[in-house]
């Protein structure tokens, strides 16, 4: 079972972090904004392959010691131990990423970079009359008919369920825990299936059409990568959808297809290994494509540059903007999508994604 763990949790999460600072905006370095005439300095450079050598040589410490300290012990103390693991591996994540963030923000400082850009706002109110393009919603449809279709297929088949049924199994597939057959019982992962199309839709809606931000520099390729990677944050999101209630849906469809059976067992250690597969080849093409976007962008010998946009993040990880209206915003370390933790949206947001995550909970 420890090997199964450590591939999906672990090993894509150290490939990730290596590759971070290549793939993300130039303008954003470990959380600090990047004054546009120095975006391709020596120094910046150096940094970068420094904290990917970092990565790469502290991080396989902790992989291979708890990867060894665990192989000998229990199931239940391999689960228990990766998750202390994983926890260990996040925190020294957080210090690597303080340090690089520090050592960034002081070289800026110490060159004097924002004394010497002259700072442009651009508009993007081109994009009124641009084409934005579609919002892929044909994406977001199929999932909700297979929800429908897996909703009406368990209540035809509710009578004939026990009156105790399974609601959780081991990573064998046998059954550990029971609870009273309850609308609340049966339908739990049809709930929260539901719950996470809804949140999967908004989010992806959000940041499709949030406000753009037009580079000083190269303005017209910098729209044209805005416009881009909307659309194609919309569509990752959308696949992921789809795969994860494809994913979800058979085990509940397998699940009670057993019970009906008088078997309570639960297979799906294949399906799950195709599930985080594709998982994985739709981030590791989504890294891709953003990697190619931003090594597009060459500094053109001119002093204009974006606001620096500093003073809205605090430590460079969460993003604090009154006057931003939007709340989905490009993340500043890394790759993907945050929040706007000035506008009460997004506060209602992270209640219903701990109200998602938690619901499951009270039908154990």
């Amino acid at each position: 079972m420890i090997d199964l763990l450590f591939f999906f949790t672990f090993i894509p999460i150290y490939i990730i972090q290596m590759a971070m600072p290549h793939i993300q905006r130039k303008t954003r370095v470990f959380g600090v904004s990047i004054p546009e005439p120095f975006i391709d300095d020596d120094q910046l450079r150096t940094f970068k392959w420094d904290y990917t050598k970092s990565v790469a040589v502290i991080q396989l410490i902790v992989i291979l010691a708890t990867f060894f300290i665990l192989r000998p012990l229990s199931e239940m103390a391999q689960s228990i131990g990766v998750m202390i693991g994983l926890t260990v591996y996040l925190i020294v994540s957080l210090l690597l990423y303080i340090r690089f963030y520090v050592r960034t923000k002081q070289y800026k400082e110490a060159q004097r970079w924002t004394t010497q850009v002259e700072v442009v706002r651009v508009s993007a109110f081109e994009t009124k009359f641009k084409e934005r393009g579609a919002f892929p919603h044909f994406l977001f449809i199929p999932p909700l008919l297979i929800t429908a279709v897996l909703i009406g297929w368990i209540i035809s088949i509710y009578p004939q369920l026990p009156e105790t049924i399974p609601t959780h199994w081991n990573i064998q597939g046998e059954p550990d825990a029971w609870s009273d057959k309850s609308i609340g019982s049966v339908f739990m992962l049809s709930f929260v299936l539901i719950g996470m199309q809804v949140m999967m839709y908004a989010i992806a809606y959000g940041i499709f059409n949030s406000a753009i931000q037009v580079k000083a520099q190269q303005s017209d390729m910098s729209l044209q990568r805005e416009l881009e990677v909307r659309k194609l944050n919309a569509s990752l999101l959308g696949f992921i959808n789809i795969i994860t209630v494809l994913f979800i849906g058979s085990l509940d469809v397998v699940s009670f297809w057993n019970i009906l059976r008088q078997d309570e067992t639960l297979g799906g250690a294949s399906s799950t290994i195709v599930y985080m597969v594709a998982i994985f080849g739709s981030l590791a093409y989504y890294m891709r494509r953003m990697y190619t976007l931003n090594a597009q962008f060459k500094e053109e010998g001119t002093p204009f540059s974006e606001p620096d946009q500093d003073k809205y993040w605090k430590g460079g990880l969460f993003y604090f903007n009154k006057d931003d209206h939007n709340v989905f915003v490009e993340k500043n370390v890394g790759v993907g999508w945050t929040i706007n933790f000035a506008r009460p949206a997004a506060w209602f947001f992270i209640l219903f994604i701990l109200f998602t995550s938690l619901l499951p909970l009270f039908f154990l």
